[in-house]
């Protein structure tokens, strides 16, 4: 095992994950992993509660578009509507995962990148 990441375990984590009751579950070699919104406040750092709230007021300047080519594989490529996650880079596309599901889960497509999505992630990297 080397890098940053290991990809086996994460694909048994994802493979054991159930979520009940808006707290994930899995279990890897024998380890209970329990994330509940005090773990997931702790890991983004911004209360979820509040979240909606407060990056639904946005950042004076954000562009969307701009921050969504940033983080791109390739920036340079042609950005046309909608903003689908499928390109982005692997760090941001997991991401953008952990936000549509699980930090501020709506009822929308979850392959696209909404503008409060784009913000969260443009606020914490």
């Amino acid at each position: 095992m080397q890098g940053k990441y290991y990809p086996d375990l994460v694909r048994v984590f994802y493979y054991n994950l159930k979520i009940i009751d808006e707290v994930a579950y899995s279990r890897v070699k024998g380890v209970d992993i329990i994330i509940d919104n005090d773990i997931w406040e702790n890991v983004a750092k911004f209360p979820i509660n509040d979240a909606a709230e407060s990056i639904l007021n946005g950042i004076d300047g954000f562009n969307r578009i701009l921050a969504y080519q940033s983080f791109l594989l390739n920036p340079a490529q042609y950005v046309g509507r909608p903003l689908l996650a499928g390109g982005l880079k692997m760090d941001k596309r997991l991401i953008h995962y952990l936000i549509v599901w699980i930090l501020c889960p709506t009822g929308t497509n979850h392959a696209q990148c909404s503008e409060a999505d784009l913000l969260i992630m443009y606020m914490g990297f």
